[in-house]
């Protein structure tokens, strides 16, 4: 019998669905309208660097869900910005929310 892959959501294409969502027609992203979904990501092996003045620091962030009380991956990164003159630590789980058409970290595992 062959295994079923787990990918943090009921199947691949729901991961592939969520994806697709958050991507405009052009590529990028974009806010979604009459919501505000937040996510749970884990940083890169570089963090997230601080805000310097108005220049804002973002990395791609992989994205995970919780599955029956563990933490799943979906198997694809977005890029999350930080707003926080603070650095994000490497490989860090956070929460991100969409902020003017971004996503943008608002808690960091300590």
């Amino acid at each position: 019998m062959r295994k079923k892959k787990v990918y943090g959501f009921r199947d691949k294409r729901t991961a592939e669905d969520l994806k697709a969502l958050a991507e405009g027609s052009d590529g990028t992203y974009q806010e979604l309208r009459g919501s505000s979904p937040s996510y749970i990501l884990q940083t890169p092996g570089g963090g997230i660097a601080a805000r310097s003045g108005t220049t804002v620091s973002s990395a791609n962030c992989t994205v995970y869900s919780i599955i029956s009380g563990t933490l799943t991956s979906a198997g694809f990164t977005l890029p999350v910005y930080n707003l926080s003159t603070t650095a994000v630590g490497a490989t860090k789980y956070i929460g991100a929310v969409w902020m003017g058409g971004v996503l943008v970290a608002v808690w960091e595992d300590c």
